[in-house]
């Protein structure tokens, strides 16, 4: 047998290896946008050793329906079960008119509960793995629960005041000096505002902010009120420094 057809035959096999190799490659870059997000997912579910976070109470469907509204939802409150790559897919998303993305009403919701649970990482955590980790118990909060529970958590646990005032609950007797259930639908809707920024619209120091900020809430959720305030609703003094009540 001569040399060059040994050699031949030699070649052929390897010829038809490049077709069976470059489909494999084809495979793994096709399934690397929706692999990496899962492995992502897994790794970070490792910080994630404690129960899922529980209300310990249930608010009236009313204050649920105007948290809801307020962050943008529309209808019944719904949230959508996540996925990893669903996830980053909306995370990155390009609304495709230079302006940023919108979050929608249910991914708000899920980040805020996720936010208030990761107190309990350790302080020196670093941001990627806090991010991830948020990440994470946002999909598996959206597999497991409810949007009633989560907005009853968000209610419980947020914070409406610089100091104090952790839950709606002791809002209502810090700002109206009256137990929640007292509270007319506008009065709830400020306690609300308070809890996008407590220092920001802190009403005590920045009286003009609050109030152009709570005129937004009431347009928003189609709530009527002549006031720029709630009558009822106490502001306190002022104790950050350089707040002057009017800003």
């Amino acid at each position: 047998m001569s040399r060059d057809t040994t050699a031949t035959r030699d070649r052929a096999p390897r010829r038809r290896r490049w077709p069976i190799v470059a489909g494999a490659l084809l495979i793994v870059f096709a399934a690397a946008p929706f692999a990496l997000p899962y492995a992502l997912y897994w790794h970070a579910l490792k910080d994630l050793r404690e129960p899922l976070p529980q209300a310990q109470q249930r608010y009236p469907d009313a204050l649920r329906q105007l948290y809801w509204n307020l962050h943008g939802g529309h209808g019944p409150i719904r949230v959508r079960r996540l996925s990893p790559p669903g996830y980053a897919l909306e995370l990155f998303a390009d609304p495709g008119d230079g302006r940023a993305a919108s979050v929608a009403a249910d991914q708000q919701l899920l980040n805020r509960v996720a936010g208030l649970r990761q107190t309990w990482l350790p302080p020196r955590t670093g941001m990627l793995r806090w991010h991830l980790t948020q990440a994470a118990l946002a999909i598996r909060l959206s597999r497991e629960y409810d949007g009633e529970r989560l907005i009853d958590y968000v209610l419980e646990r947020d914070r409406f005041a610089d100091q104090g005032a952790v839950g709606i609950d002791a809002a209502a007797r810090a700002y109206f000096d009256l137990p929640l259930r007292s509270l007319s639908a506008q009065e709830q809707l400020a306690l609300l505002v308070l809890a996008q920024g407590p220092s920001y619209f802190d009403p005590a120091c920045h009286r003009d902010r609050f109030a152009r900020r709570y005129a937004w809430a009431l347009e928003k959720t189609g709530l009527a009120s002549t006031q720029a305030i709630p009558a009822r609703m106490r502001a306190g003094t002022c104790a950050q420094r350089g707040g002057d009540g009017t800003n």
